[in-house]
């Protein structure tokens, strides 16, 4: 059953990305548009799609990553979140993530792409420019979400914070370095400071 959500997951995902993609490229064509009324048109069209989109969604969207993107997409054309907290917390719940992978969900999509191994080398553009997570268009938001983040209605993997994720990087950087200088003791030296992470 797991995997036939996911499937559903996945295909609203590609449908609500359609109409994202549609609402930017419409956007730009309002700014670009140099006669005042093709540009308002181009307003409006894309006004009367948003408020469809964000204000007649359903009253409960049990899809992780399609509620996901909305929770932190919706962002690109209202002021806040149309996705509660409490909303985003039972859905996720329901699929075995706990409120700490709830929170850590919040704090990688907040988190710099600089910082983020791997996509901070696929949008090196973007990661000089300080932008986050939630800052990537649509569709590689949603492939973020479930590759490098674990966002999806099978929960494979236990989401970890982003400093918990690095600071294991780190420990690991730390052995290999051990085990290379075949050493067990680097002077009480550790990637936090000194002593051991204990």
């Amino acid at each position: 059953m797991r995997r036939q959500v996911e499937e559903w997951d996945q295909a609203a995902c590609t449908e609500l990305i359609r109409v994202w993609e549609w609402l930017k490229l419409t956007e730009e064509k309002e700014k670009k548009s140099e006669d005042r009324l093709t540009a308002l048109h181009h307003r409006i069209h894309r006004f009367v799609v948003a408020l469809d989109l964000l204000d007649n969604r359903p009253a409960s969207l049990p899809l992780p990553r399609a509620l996901a993107l909305y929770r932190y997409k919706s962002t690109d054309f209202v002021r806040s979140s149309v996705i509660s907290d409490f909303e985003f917390e039972q859905v996720l719940n329901g699929y075995g993530f706990d409120d700490d992978e709830v929170r850590a969900i919040d704090a990688w999509v907040d988190r710099p792409l600089s910082e983020i191994s791997g996509l901070r080398e696929r949008y090196p553009e973007l990661a000089q420019q300080g932008k986050r997570l939630r800052d990537l268009p649509a569709r590689d938001f949603v492939e973020a979400l479930r590759d490098v983040i674990g966002v999806s209605a099978l929960h494979e993997r236990k989401i970890l914070p982003p400093e918990v994720e690095r600071k294991e990087e780190l420990e690991e950087l730390f052995r290999a370095l051990r085990q290379f200088l075949g050493r067990r003791d680097l002077g009480g030296w550790s990637p936090a400071g000194s002593g051991s992470w204990e």
